[in-house]
């Protein structure tokens, strides 16, 4: 086990940028839907 951990900490890192950039996208095509921009100042409302 400890001799394949190195490579089990790379694919965990791996995983979870792939993770990252997908949510990403999903999050910052919902935006655009909503908004019709990617400017994020047009989302005044979201202010609390």
């Amino acid at each position: 086990m400890a001799y394949t951990s190195h490579e089990l900490v790379e694919v965990g890192i791996l995983t979870d940028a792939i993770f990252a950039v997908v949510i990403m996208s999903i999050l910052a095509k919902r935006f655009y839907a909503a908004y019709e921009s990617l400017d994020t100042s047009k989302a005044i409302n979201l202010r609390g």
